[in-house]
């Protein structure tokens, strides 16, 4: 588990945070640009996103290799 997943974790406890880490990285070239209230956000919209098509995040989160 990445520390991403984990700081996902904290933030979201129900979420799938392989695949919200994979949403987050599909649309930022790094994670540790975001403050913390963007990472937040951007958690909270992966999060969205993921729970809509579970089939697809689970194929982008391995096309990152989570």
């Amino acid at each position: 588990m990445s520390h991403y997943q984990k700081d996902i974790l904290d933030l979201l406890p129900s979420a799938n945070a392989r695949h919200v880490e994979a949403f987050m990285r599909d649309q930022h070239p790094t994670l540790d640009a975001l403050s913390p209230g963007q990472f937040m956000q951007e958690a909270s919209v992966a999060n969205l996103l993921s729970s809509i098509d579970p089939n697809g995040a689970e194929k982008l989160a391995r096309s990152f290799g989570l």
